[in-house]
């Protein structure tokens, strides 16, 4: 589970970029460290931050940006001396990415890390390091594992990532100033963050809330929220007068230099508080000294919020069921979604989505280790992963303990034994009623009209699929340290399941499909995958059962050893009595050898130099078995199956017709092909 050493992402060159001109293109994050993860982005919300960053609005803006900071997604990467995250976890960061985390820093230390002189912003600022911060319209992104926080079970991933800067800016002032029951709060400006404000105070419990706009075009929106109150400042006559002196705290979201602040003040009680966190591109009004002065009111501001409070917000929000107003927007149309964000056509917040997954795993296993002397006891760590929102994560990757291309045997003369098979016919039998069932499951999803049982039955499907996965997996690690012939044939069903998991997940997320109906095109196609590894499972079992119920299998008499030739770059078979003609095989990759059946008593004479040897030789990367002739398959047979296993995996894969494109000839390979055994050898 790695990530790329290049992002790509939604790039601002210039001023223009907030007009929706953005790029996608490459960059170098900042260089790795031990207490860095990578996430891999699965949403991101749009912040108005962004906008403000992108056209240079607070400042002079480091070109090219990638903007973003509402992020939520899966590690993919860890750092070594990251304690408080794992692979997979599902996470957000928000719009903090780095401060000094000294003792000496009087914030830091005070957990106030969002006040830290050196604070670094998730985009647009600059490490210690001196490389720059970029964000979150991205496929990854690299930050301190500090400042990136577990998300909820019980919390969404498109709600969550609002909340990384939209909510938690107005959460965090809400509780500093004892927002709650009896307290009476007004949320000024009813966009993104001031949603958030009348949903949180509502959910604090405050006796009054009251929400505060130009128009009454928002007012059932804003009773729908929670609000208790509506103010409309330019269409209510006479506002500040008649609701004076009714509230104990205003937050104030709006970005508008030009905001009526005295008359703002006139609404608070004696002692009351005034909180500003919406950020203007100028000044701040100017206001009379004695509008202070005679109630003795209190202005302040609220940036952001620490790691702690918003891990805080976050339970909070999954346990009190606080559910933003996001509207989903695809990542490739971020141009669109920040123009729309800045002609305020978003309710109430858009959060772009990388992909919408069709197959949904809940279990994957890690790197499992069998215990060489008792085959039956696996230990096993299992990661959950209930939100895996992407095609390129751990699930759909090629397991990293097993190389997709092997040059060189994955074991040398380690001795299968009886125990050994028996466990490897257990787990066959274990895939292949799973295979089955999953079958039953689509047939009756294909079948079924959309409702309440088609959810159970799909929820069924992606458990189920999640159980194959982990299956096939582990069996794949058995076969790697118990029998080889097998292995090539497994692993490549494992791909292209892979593969067609990652196909049909992202046509599904590009053609905008509802889950429903990509579910209902996708699924299907998947089972022609399951008839092929069940087929192959099916096999794999008939010979296991056969060899584990032949005691001459397990004599040391016909005991076998693949041991490599490196003068000839070639792997030959040798048993002491010779008694039968071997034929000539190539393979490809891994060690191969033969299944010898029931009672014969087979062994090798010496190589014979024909024309597969001499096309093997041309191959530095191909090896030499001998297999026995049991007098039972013929050349034509053998190619026959090598054939119809061929077009079975180019079913599978989606690449059908590529053999007689090739000039392949029934019942004969093309020049090209590797000719596999499904013989199995005990060593």
């Amino acid at each position: 589970m790695t990530s790329p050493a290049e992002f790509n992402g939604w790039l601002g060159r210039d001023k223009n970029a907030a007009q929706g001109k953005m790029t996608w293109s490459s960059f170098k994050p900042k260089p790795f460290a031990d207490i860095d993860i990578d996430i891999k982005i699965s949403h991101c919300g749009i912040c108005g931050s962004d906008i403000h960053t992108l056209r240079g609005g607070w400042g002079n803006t480091h070109y090219p940006t990638c903007v973003g900071h509402e992020i939520v997604g899966n590690v993919v990467r860890v750092g070594e001396k990251v304690k408080n995250l794992s692979l997979g976890d599902r996470v957000g960061v928000g719009a903090q990415a780095f401060s000094c985390l000294k003792d000496d820093c009087e914030e830091c230390s005070a957990g106030l890390e969002q006040h830290c002189t050196r604070m670094v912003g998730t985009y647009n600022s600059k490490y210690p390091d001196g490389s720059w911060s970029m964000g979150g319209y991205a496929d990854y992104v690299r930050v301190p594992a500090h400042f990136a926080i577990k998300i909820p079970a019980g919390l969404k991933s498109e709600d969550a990532a609002p909340m990384m800067c939209g909510g938690i800016t107005v959460y965090s002032p809400l509780k500093n100033n004892g927002a709650g029951p009896g307290k009476r709060v007004g949320i000024v400006g009813l966009g993104g963050l001031g949603h958030f404000g009348v949903l949180f105070a509502k959910a604090l419990g405050c006796e009054k809330v009251v929400a505060i706009s130009r128009k009454r075009n928002k007012v059932e929106d804003a009773k729908a929220m929670g609000a208790t109150d509506y103010i409309a400042t330019s269409e209510d006559e006479k506002w500040a007068r008649n609701h004076s002196r009714s509230l104990d705290l205003i937050i104030s979201t709006v970005s508008s230099p030009d905001m009526p602040l005295e008359s703002y003040l006139r609404l608070l009680r004696t002692g009351g508080s005034f909180i500003q966190v919406g950020a203007p591109e100028d000044k701040l009004p100017q206001i009379a000294a004695f509008g202070l002065i005679g109630k003795g009111c209190k202005i302040g501001g609220s940036q952001i919020g620490s790691p702690k409070e918003i891990e805080e917000m976050l339970k909070f929000a999954a346990k009190k069921g606080v559910k933003p107003w996001v509207q989903k927007r695809n990542m490739k149309d971020a141009n669109k979604s920040v123009v729309d964000m800045e002609n305020g056509h978003a309710r109430y917040r858009y959060v772009l989505v990388t992909l919408r997954l069709i197959f949904v795993p809940t279990t994957v296993p890690q790197c499992a280790q069998p215990d060489p002397d008792n085959p039956g006891k696996t230990e096993q760590a299992e990661a959950t992963f209930p939100h895996l929102t992407s095609f390129q994560n751990p699930y759909t990757s090629p397991m990293p303990w097993f190389p997709r291309k092997q040059h060189d045997p994955l074991i040398a003369g380690m001795r299968l034994t009886r125990d050994r098979a028996s466990f490897l016919l257990a787990l066959c039998r274990d895939l292949a009623k799973s295979l089955h069932k999953q079958s039953a499951y689509i047939q009756a999803f294909e079948t079924q009209q959309k409702g309440p049982s088609t959810i159970s039955t799909l929820k069924a499907i992606q458990e189920r699929h999640s159980r194959i996965t982990s299956q096939l997996a582990s069996m794949i690690l058995h076969v790697t340290t118990s029998t080889q012939p097998w292995l090539q044939e497994l692993s490549d069903a494992q791909a292209a399941m892979q593969r067609k998991v990652i196909v049909c997940n992202d046509e599904s997320s590009y053609n905008q499909m509802g889950r429903d109906k990509a579910a209902r095109k996708y699924w299907p196609l998947m089972q022609e995958t399951y008839a092929a590894l069940s087929n192959l499972v099916r096999s794999l079992e008939q010979e296991l059962g056969d060899a584990v119920v032949n005691d001459a299998v397990w004599t040391e008499e016909v005991r076998k050893k693949l041991v490599r030739n490196s003068s000839v770059g070639s792997i030959k078979a040798r048993t002491p009595k010779a008694s039968f003609e071997g034929k000539s095989v190539r393979f490809k990759g891994t060690v191969e050898g033969t299944l010898f059946r029931r009672d014969d008593a087979p062994s090798f004479e010496k190589e014979r130099v024909g024309k597969a040897r001499e096309r093997t030789l041309r191959k530095s990367e191909r090896f030499e078995v001998k297999l026995a002739d049991d007098r039972k398959f013929t050349s034509n047979k053998v190619h026959s199956q090598v054939l119809e296993r061929r077009r079975s995996k180019e079913v599978a894969m989606g690449r059908m017709g590529r053999g007689e494109e090739s000039g392949e000839r029934e019942g004969q390979p093309c020049e090209d092909e590797i000719v596999e055994a499904r013989w199995w050898v005990p060593l």
